[in-house]
This record gives structure tokens, sequence and C-alpha cells, in this order.
């Protein structure tokens, strides 16, 4: 035991002799030129080494003259290997740059994976972008999307189960539903089951095994449809490294909580590959009556091969080939609590719930082509096909007699003093006839698949570039629900099947859209200034075809179809201007669009939308500050199990609702050790947000109802903040964020939100810790929600949903 905690001190400290020679130098991003920090030095022969300080200063011992070989590498960052010859003479200070491991990659294949080309191209969009590097990734190790884009300016979302299981994500006045109104991809692929049938996101990818995530709005997105309202969100998977590599990442936690990510990976001139794995499981931190679990079990695999040329070949091409597969079980339910229960156990489960279970399993299958015959232009063929089946079996309705009505989840818990013997069936677990407890298997099977051309043509002159863009995009998708209804009772306070519901006779049908999209950008550099016109074009069917149920079969014999039609031209003007090399004015209007439902005649959402804004960057302050509006001429909202109604799908109008904010962000550097050992980073983001409808009516959309013009829209907040303080040393991360979020509407409606009725205004603070044993090799431990603030984040699907408590987890990473 003293011989291994020996050896690990000395791997962490390792002892400087007399006579070594001693190498500095410094390390700067290739991008933009400023010094890197925490990037891991050694020399080949050696696994220890030392870490850049916040100057992107270090210094090495070597106890050998002669040629020897530096190797620097960091998160984010493609390893870098050189010769150098050591001797007495040697200069006092090295110099070298490092890029990005997204910008290392040919620009074909950036232009085909990625929105915004890293932390270097975000500047150069006509709208604002955010990127959320590997580095910012691995330093937090979240594994909830929502935490991840917390320090995003302009997003915000609704908390449903704790661990960002089911993500719900708005940006720019959209609603959170399921992240329904965002364009989701994954490496520029459409990545949500039915984008256009059922937009819905019951699934979202796995975000702890990404290396990158990108936001992106304004007039730049209309290249990323279907939705071009509030923005595009495109997570980047582990890139197939260079040479031979590999990471692992254990962590252990509060409630049981296991998670393990792992990859390694290997290419040569020719040839490439990558195995990866991301475990994560959990108990859960609410509590049955009967000690039934819930918590859940998530898997998720992927495998990459890339085939392509050599670096002396005239024509780059290459071929890459992507599978993955993933599944998941979990407790969850859709049943909350009411106001007064909420007061007594926010981490009490009723009784009803106990059966409630979410199972699900999906497949993603991807081939890319990328070809470069031209040094100025780009061709990108891509083919995939997506699946996804779940089967949410919950509870759906509950009766407080024999032969008595069915009562939804929902109202009961919204008005248990009017439904008082149908709450306590769902909360004390007694019963004396058969069918009390109506469990539904939302049984639904998910298909999207289709081929997409991207190309870009560039031509640069001595002081004006020309760039054309075009994209191409044939896709199909569907959403097959087979769904029934069993009936149960309670017996000794477990639940005991008393009528199983045949197949398919709750809901027996298929949605399923065909679209053909293109869009054309051009982008016009002169001097500082960019113009960037764009357009879009998106012609879709989307149909329906309802078995009936009570055809199981689906013999047609109770066939009714019935489709929708829509073409649209969607365009887009931005422009980016460098006031200095320091300062950056952008701007644009767009118009916004998101698919219309299956029914005759029914109209698409659509809007205008204006922004403008600015960048700053003086290495020292950092800031960014954008303006939007977003008209809407005709807001559609969707009727699903999630917000509390009946899950049909149905598709309600609300006419002209005007959407307006502002978002802004800053960052501090200046606090810092003079010799560069230690430093402080600020950070602080503040969103404004006022959405409101334009017009009164009346509605059977449950989060509508009845509305009066000036009405706020439900679950947008009206004002965000969030904030971050971060000590940096060349061998230990702390840092400590949070954020406030005022209070939300659960309902339209203006003035006073009702405390009973709405979401209270939330603060939660997290801290965390990294230290690095040596370059390859760190511990780390976080705390989620450190201050345990108790508050309820959704009044819905049915009842009060409380937020996870404190949470601890602690782990190991490794890298080779």
């Amino acid at each position: 035991m003293i011989y291994r905690f020996f050896t690990l001190f000395c791997m962490a400290f390792p002892v400087v002799l007399p006579g070594q020679i001693n190498i500095k130098g410094t390390i700067k991003d290739a991008a933009g030129g400023e010094p890197l920090v925490g990037i891991h030095v050694r020399w080949e022969s050696n696994m220890t080494g030392t870490i850049t300080d916040y100057r992107g200063m270090f210094e090495l011992e070597v106890a050998a003259s002669g040629e020897q070989v530096l190797v620097i590498s960091g998160i984010g960052y493609k390893e870098l290997r050189t010769s150098i010859q050591i001797s007495q003479n040697n200069p006092e200070m090295l110099s070298f740059v490092l890029e990005e491991d997204i910008a290392v990659l040919p620009s074909v294949e950036i232009l085909a994976t990625s929105m915004t080309g890293g932390l270097g191209g975000k500047y150069d969009l006509p709208g604002l972008g955010h990127y959320v590097p590997a580095a910012v990734l691995r330093k937090f190790n979240h594994t909830d999307i929502h935490k991840i884009l917390q320090n995003v300016p302009g997003v915000y979302f609704q908390e449903e189960d704790g661990f960002g299981l089911r993500p719900n994500i708005g940006l720019r006045g959209t609603s959170t539903e399921r992240s329904a109104k965002i364009t989701i991809m994954e490496d520029g692929i459409l990545a949500a089951p039915a984008p256009y049938a059922a937009p819905a996101a019951y699934y979202f990818p796995t975000a702890g095994r990404m290396h990158g995530v990108e936001v992106l709005k304004g007039s730049s997105q209309i290249k990323f449809g279907p939705f071009t309202t509030g923005g595009a969100i495109n997570l980047l998977s582990t890139p197939i490294p260079d040479g031979f590599a590999g990471r692992l990442n254990l962590s252990t936690g509060s409630f049981n909580n296991q998670n393990m990510h792992s990859w390694v990976g290997y290419s040569n001139d020719y040839v490439g590959l990558l195995a990866e794995t991301f475990q994560y499981n959990a108990d859960g931190f609410k509590t049955l009556p009967t000690g039934a679990p819930t918590g859940f079990d998530k898997q998720d695999y992927l495998l990459k091969f890339r085939l392509n040329t050599g670096p002396n070949a005239k024509v780059y091409q290459a071929l890459t080939v992507k599978h993955g597969w993933a599944s998941e079980t979990s407790n969850e339910t859709y049943l909350g609590l009411t106001y007064d229960d909420y007061q007594e156990d926010p981490y009490q489960r009723y009784t009803a719930s106990q059966k409630d279970l979410m199972s699900t399993a999906h497949s993603q299958l991807s081939l890319k082509y990328t070809i470069q015959p031209l040094t100025n232009l780009q061709v990108n063929l891509s083919a995939y096909e997506n699946s996804f089946s779940r089967n949410w079996y919950k509870l759906d309705k509950v009766r407080a007699a024999a032969d008595g009505p069915l009562y939804g989840i929902a109202d009961v818990l919204e008005a248990p003093e009017l439904f008082r013997d149908a709450y306590e069936m769902l909360k004390n677990g007694e019963a004396d006839f058969d069918d009390p407890l109506w469990l539904k298997a939302n049984n639904r099977v998910y298909t999207s698949r289709g081929l997409q051309l991207l190309t870009q043509w560039e031509i640069k002159r001595e002081k004006v570039n020309h760039r054309l863009l075009f994209g191409l995009r044939r896709h199909y998708d569907e959403e097959d629900r087979f769904q029934h209804v069993d009936a149960y009772t309670y017996v000794s306070g477990e639940m005991a099947l008393t009528h199983a519901g045949a197949p398919g006779s709750d809901n027996n049908r298929i949605e399923a859209a065909h679209a053909t999209a293109g869009f054309v950008q051009y982008t016009l550099t002169f001097d500082r200034f960019r113009l960037v016109p764009g357009l879009r074009y998106e012609d879709i069917t989307i149909s329906r075809t309802d078995y009936g149920k009570s055809d199981s079969e689906r013999s047609g014999i109770q066939l009714s179809e019935r489709s929708n039609e829509v073409a649209v031209f969607i365009p887009g003007l931005g422009f980016h201007m460098d006031i200095s090399d320091k300062v950056n004015l952008f701007g644009g209007v767009h118009k916004g669009f998101s698919p219309p439902g299956s029914s005759p005649g029914f109209q698409a959402e659509e809007s205008i939308n204006y922004e403008l804004g600015t960048l700053i960057n003086t290495g020292v302050w950092k800031a960014n500050m954008a303006f939007f509006v977003n008209d809407f001429s005709n807001l559609l909202g969707s009727d699903l199990a999630a917000t509390g109604g009946l899950g049909d799908g149905k598709l309600y109008n609300a006419g002209e609702v005007l959407s307006r904010g502002i978002e802004a962000g800053i960052q501090y550097l200046g606090i810092r050790a003079s010799n560069g050992r230690w430093q402080m980073p600020l950070q602080l983001n503040f969103n404004y947000f006022k959405s409101t409808f334009e017009n009164s009516f009346d509605s059977n959309f449950e989060a509508w109802g009845q509305v009066a013009a000036g009405d706020e829209l439900p679950y947008v907040p009206g004002q965000q903040a969030t904030f971050s303080v971060n000590f940096n040393h060349d061998r230990l991360d702390l840092f400590v964020q949070g954020q406030w979020i005022s209070a939300m509407r659960t309902r339209a409606g203006s003035g006073a939100i009702a405390s009973e009725t709405g979401i209270p205004e939330q603060f939660t603070v997290d801290a965390g810790a990294h230290v690095h044993l040596n370059a390859r090799l760190s511990l780390f431990a976080t705390v989620l929600n450190l201050n345990n603030a108790d508050f309820w984040v959704a009044s819905r699907p049915a009842g009060l949903r409380p937020i996870a408590p404190r949470r601890i987890r602690m782990g190991v990473s490794a890298r080779f």
C-alpha cells in the first residue's frame, strides 16, 4: 500500500534532478491565437509531464541531450508530436500551436458534420452560434443535456425526470414540449425519431457520449430545417482519433448512480476506426410505498469506420460508416403529486404508478461519402436510417367505483377535492372491484431514413470571396402506433392485472411523411463585411392511415385515411461585419417554419424572425449579445400526453403570437496570478423572454384554454440567468455554477402568477473539482443542486414534479 502511494505521488509530482536541461515554451490555439490552458506536455519516453498555465506556458525538464520527441495533447485538440534537438543552447522559449480536432478534419468532412466549424468558426456566422467543446464537456462530465446547455444564452428547458432522459428544450420563444419545435441532429443528420410526422422527441441522442454540442440561431439556420424558427442543435459524436488513442471515465454517486464512458480508436493514412460505449444507471430519487424501483438503466454503443485516400492522392475521398444502438428501461411515470402531497414529501410517488415503465430501443446507421475534386469544390453525400421503438406502459385513467366513470389522471390531480375517491384510489392502494386502474401501453415504432447532398463551391479573390452552398435532402419518416389498455386492481397494495387489452385496441395507425427539401446559400465577403442571402424549400406530404381499434391484423376493414400537403419557400438574409479585430456585428431576417399535421388543409406554423447582435473578444473580455423578435402569424400547439392532454397529437392554432427577447453573455479572464500558475475565469449569462398572444380565442388545448390578447405563453421563463466561477491551477480545477429562473406560467395568462399553479422561482448551484494526477489520469467530483433546492419544475403531464435533490458523483478519468 505504501509503495503504491509512493508511486502515485511520484507520477503526480516528479522530482527534478540536478543537471537536467530546462525547456520552456508556449502553446496557442491555431484559429484564434489565444493561449491554451491545461494542455498536457511530456516527452515521448515518459508518461508524466506538465500542464500549461494560463499564459499557455510550460516548463519541462529533460536529463539527456540529443533528439527528443515532445508530445503535446489536450481534450478537443489534435495531438502534436515534434522532434526537438536538446542542448544547453536551446532557445529560451519554444512556440507551438494546436488545432481543434474538428478543424484538423478535411474541410469537406467539417462541412458535412458541423454547423459552426468549432470555436474559431462561430465568429464567421451570420447568426448567433454556440459551440460547447470537448474540453468543457469533460470538465463537468454532465450526462444531462439540460446541464450542458445551461450556459448557452437563449436556451431554456422544462425539467421532467431529474436526469435529462427526455429533454424539453426551447429556443427563443418556441415551446419546450419534447423539444418538438427545434431541429435536432447528430453529426449533421436528423436525429429525432420522426422529425416531420411526429417530432415530439421521446428519444434524444445520449448527451454524455458526445464530443461537442452546437446551437445555432438566426438566419443561418435555414440550412438545417425542417424547423427554422428558434434554432437547431447539433450533437457531435466522438471523432476517430489521429493514431491510436482511447479514454475511460468511471464514476459512482448518489442514488447508486453508476456511469461508464469508454472509447478506443485508431487511424493511419488510409483507414480509421472507433468503438465506444456509454453506460448509465441509477436507482432514482423517488420512493413508492411498495418499495418498487424508480430508477433507470441506459446503454449506448457506437462503431465508426473510415476508409480514405492517402496523403499523396490528388483528390481526397473518404467513406465513413457509423452504426449505433442504444436501449433504456426506466421506471418513470406521468403521475405527479397534488400541491398538498408535494408539501408533505416532494419525492413520494403514488401507489398507482408502481407498474409504470418506459422501454426503448434505438438504432442508427449512416454512410457518408466525401470528395474534394477541386481545391475549391467540396461534395458530401449521406445516406441514413434511424429506428426507434418505445413502449411507455403507464397509468392513464382511474375510476372510483365499479362501472363508474373514468377520469384522466391530470384532471384528478388538478382538482383532488372534486375527485376525492379517485384521488384516494391513486394514492392509498386499496380497491374492492376489478378495474379501478387503466394502464396504457403506448407502444410506438418510429422509422426515419433519407439521402442528403451537400456541396460547397468557393472562389477567393484578393479582396472579394464568393462561397455558394447547396443542399438537397429526400426524407421519409413514420410513427406507427399500436397501443392497448390494460386494467388493474389492488391486492394487498400490489397491482394485479385483471383485464389484458387486445393489441391495437386503443390506437392502431401510422402517421407518415414524405419530404423533399433543398437550400442554397450564398456568402459574399468583401474586406470585413459578409452578406449571406439564402433560400430553403420544403415540399412535404404528411398522411395518416388509421386501421381502427378492432382490426389488429390491419386487414383494412375499418381503414380511414387522410393527408395534408405543404410546399413553402423559406428565405433568409444575414450579415456579419468585423468592426475591428475585437468587435463583430451580426444580424439578419428569415422566415420561421414548422410542418403541419396530417389534417387536410391545416396550415403550417410560420413567422418572420429578426436578429441583431454583437460579439466581442479582447482576450480578457469575451461577450455576446443579441436582440431577437419572432413574429408568428400562425403558432401551433400539439396535444401530447406529456403536456397533460389526450396524447392524440392533434394540432391547435393560436394565430398571431409575438415573441421577443435579449440574450447576453460575458466572460472575464483577467483574474490570474502574475506567474500564470492559476486563474479565476468568471462568466455570466442573462436572458429576457416575452412571448404573448396577439388575439383572443378559446382553445381545447390544455395549456392555452381561454386566451385574451396580451396573455403570456406557458412554460417560457421571463428572465433567466446563469453564472460560473472557476479556479484553475496547474493540477487542480474547481468550479461553481448557478442558475436562476424566474417564475413561469403553466397556462396562458397575464398578471401575477399563482403560486399553486405556476412554476416557482428557481435557483440552484452546482460545484465540482478535478485533480490532474498526471497527463493521463485525473480524479473528479461533482455536486449537483449543492444548495439542495426544493421546488417543483413542472405541473405536467399530471401533477407537480420535483427537482432532483442534492447529488454527489465521484470518478476517475484516464486516457491513452
